[in-house]
């Protein structure tokens, strides 16, 4: 069942809506009729699942057609998925796409253990069995066609975005981004969970399918402090290097090293982001690179937030 419980925007919809409420406070005789295809921003909620309700936050075109593709934007630990669904209105406007940002709450998700690290293991459904019903839940709201969607996550979310890559045997994601992750789960049995493999709660993909995902390491090359805010010192995550950049190579060797024992390629790569740190919203633009196709990367204004600018 779907719900739509909010609708807000900063564009014309919204002035359209603004004149009617006040016109409703000075008694006026008529109001203008509004048009909600204008508006920019929705807010459902996935209730249609085994876990409790999700509300997804969501910015989007004016216009959606069919082929409008779906990023997930996953939210950092401050759990603040309005505010990452905000630091997307112009993006996905500029590209024509759909941003949904699911907020995965701490008292139905509490702590890493159950945002960042899913929740496996636990009774509860894990946190990553949510993304699919939440796109399909996205797809009959707007009647779209497409069978995929990408996937981006930042901070604590790209922590849950490379789990959800190596824990989610069928999915529906295509390409997915883990930005300024501050440690990882590492594909190896050589290291014990929720740091590697050994023990992990649920099994992961094969090295064979896990190193063909499609996934981006996108690092701020001014994310190197090691004394960062809310950066783990764990003796095991201060192995995988001294701060979010080291780390992220250090995952990404790691991959390499699976995909050679299986005789593959790895479709892992890094990219960075020059005179970026920890920033949210300044990696979003750059992420766009490799979350949607050149068609739309190709429009002067989408192509302007991908450089950065």
């Amino acid at each position: 069942m779907l719900r739509i419980f909010f609708m807000s925007g900063t564009h014309p919809g919204l002035a359209i809506w603004l004149g009617a409420m006040l016109c409703v406070a000075s008694a006026c005789s008529s109001h203008p009729e509004v048009d909600s295809s204008n508006l920019s921003t929705d807010t459902i909620v996935l209730d249609d699942w085994d876990g409790p309700p999700i509300p997804l936050h969501i910015a989007r075109p004016a216009a959606v057609g069919p082929d409008t593709p779906v990023v997930f934007v996953m939210h950092g630990v401050l759990r603040n998925a309005s505010t990452y669904r905000d630091a997307w209105i112009d993006i996905a406007q500029a590209c024509d796409l759909i941003a949904v940002s699911p907020e995965f709450s701490r008292d139905d998700f509490p702590g890493a253990q159950f945002y960042n690290l899913g929740g496996l293991g636990h009774d509860q459904p894990s946190a990553f069995d949510a993304l699919d019903p939440a796109f399909e839940t996205i797809r009959q709201h707007y009647a779209l066609e497409q069978d995929r969607f990408s996937l981006f996550g930042h901070s604590a979310g790209a922590q849950y975005v490379h789990r959800y890559v190596l824990f989610q045997p069928v999915s529906r994601v295509g390409r997915a981004v883990a930005a300024n992750a501050g440690w990882y789960t590492l594909p190896s049995s050589d290291h014990v969970w929720p740091y590697g493999l050994r023990e992990a709660p649920a099994a992961a993909l094969p090295d064979a399918d896990l190193v063909q995902r499609d996934v981006v390491l996108l690092l701020g090359e001014l994310d190197n402090d090691p004394e960062a805010e809310y950066l783990r010192q764990t003796v095991e995550a201060i192995a995988q290097g001294p701060h979010r950049f080291a780390r992220g190579h250090f995952m990404l060797d790691v991959v390499e090293q699976r995909a050679e024992a299986a005789g593959l390629p790895a479709n892992w790569r890094i990219a960075t982001v020059p005179g970026v740190g920890h920033d949210n919203a300044r990696m979003a633009g750059p992420a766009l690179n490799h979350l949607i196709d050149e068609n739309r990367l190709a429009q002067p204004e989408c192509a302007r937030l991908a450089r950065g600018e």
